[in-house]
């Protein structure tokens, strides 16, 4: 369990949507597990897991986290999801990378 008191001024939140249809079976299995599979691939704070959805009948995985130490959008290019078809979200609205 992981206590914080005080303020702590790199608190973020993020959160992504990705077509299901370009990303591999490997590459589903790897984002279900991506705490340990960071882990494996030698992220820092892989232990800092995101909320992940699959919804199958609507064709996306999208994923939320409050905390976003553990880096998502390094992982995802790490195990070789073309970042083109990741949508972020600012808060606002979603955008895809370039």
């Amino acid at each position: 369990m992981k206590l914080r008191l005080g303020f702590v001024s790199n608190s973020s939140s993020a959160s992504f949507v990705l077509p299901l249809k370009y990303v591999s079976e490997r590459q589903r299995g790897q984002i279900k597990n991506h705490s340990l599979e960071g882990k494996e691939l030698g992220f820092k704070y892989w232990d800092d897991s995101w909320r992940l959805r699959f919804d199958e009948e609507g064709g996306v995985v999208s994923g939320d986290t409050r905390m976003d130490n553990f880096d998502m959008y390094a992982f995802l290019k790490a195990i070789g999801v073309d970042m083109a078809h990741v949508y972020w979200c600012n808060g606002a609205s979603f955008y895809a990378e370039d």
